[in-house]
């Protein structure tokens, strides 16, 4: 039993756990994203379901805040679907249902990776050389981007990925294809995953910080950027390294998402879903 799985016991037994306990299983999350008007790559931007330049586009961190509900139980992301999608308005609406986890654990991340815009994409979607396969999505989770101006373009979320799995793959073609590399330029290929973080890593840990206080002396263990705590009340706050200052996870999420990938006058686009149970 992890660290997580231990506080939400004894949360439970003291009885803190009044508002999470409301939320109950299947937990369903839905929202939607629109590309933006005079966007640069609209055809990139319409499978973008985490992106910087999209503010509507914000899927991983509305799934994270609905997995964090039930920080220390036994759940993960069991199902996507995409409800409606419009390629002359831009927009997609989707589903994710989150339930409990089948080997019992907390599986507190989620993301996607797919390819579009005509571009071979029945090869690209899942391609480890363009980005996209699982490996690179671990390289992609665990490591922290930088902008020139030393401001976080994408944020750690892990230190470690002890597992990650394909939930489902989405295709959406916007014209009968003669292959799927040539089914308009608005289709795409979308693979969507559940990842659990290590045991030590930022979204799976409560940090504790030790200090030894004297007259005129005060030194300090260094709390990590990314670090999360709970509170009394059953909250969660992050730890903002550059601003050195603890914020609700909502507002560090807001600062500090996720941003993966990145319509038009076409007829709207059949969907095909695919199943394959992928677990890598």
């Amino acid at each position: 039993m992890d660290l997580n799985e231990n506080i939400f016991r004894i949360k439970q037994v003291m009885g803190l756990l009044e508002e999470q306990t409301q939320n109950t299983l299947p937990y369903v999350v839905e929202g939607e994203h629109t590309v933006p008007q005079n966007d640069s790559n609209p055809c990139d931007a319409f499978h973008g379901f985490q992106l910087q330049r999209n503010p509507s586009a914000t899927m991983n961190v509305q799934v994270k805040n609905a997995l964090d509900l039930f920080k220390g139980q036994g759940v993960w992301v069991s199902d996507v679907q995409l409800t409606d999608w419009d390629v002359n308005k831009g927009k997609v609406k989707w589903k994710v249902t989150i339930d409990k986890s089948s080997d019992g654990k907390f599986w507190n991340g989620f993301t996607s990776r797919g390819a579009g815009c005509n571009d071979n994409i029945d090869t690209r979607w899942d391609s480890e050389s363009a980005g996209n396969g699982p490996q690179a999505i671990k390289t992609k989770i665990t490591t922290e981007v930088k902008n020139n101006d030393g401001t976080i373009k994408s944020p750690k979320t892990c230190e470690n990925v002890e597992n990650i799995e394909l939930v489902k793959k989405i295709e959406v073609l916007t014209q009968t294809p003669t292959s799927k590399n040539s089914a308009g330029n608005f289709s795409f290929i979308q693979g969507f995953y559940r990842y659990r973080c290590g045991s030590s890593s930022p979204s799976n840990t409560t940090p504790s910080s030790t200090s030894t206080n004297s007259t005129n002396n005060v030194s300090q263990v260094e709390i990590k950027h990314g670090a999360r705590k709970v509170l009394p009340d059953g909250n969660t706050e992050v730890y903002d390294g550059y601003n050195k200052k603890w914020m609700p996870d909502t507002d560090w999420l807001k600062l500090y998402r996720e941003k993966p990938n990145e319509v038009s006058t076409e007829k709207k686009p059949e969907i095909i879903i695919l199943k394959p149970g992928i677990k890598m």
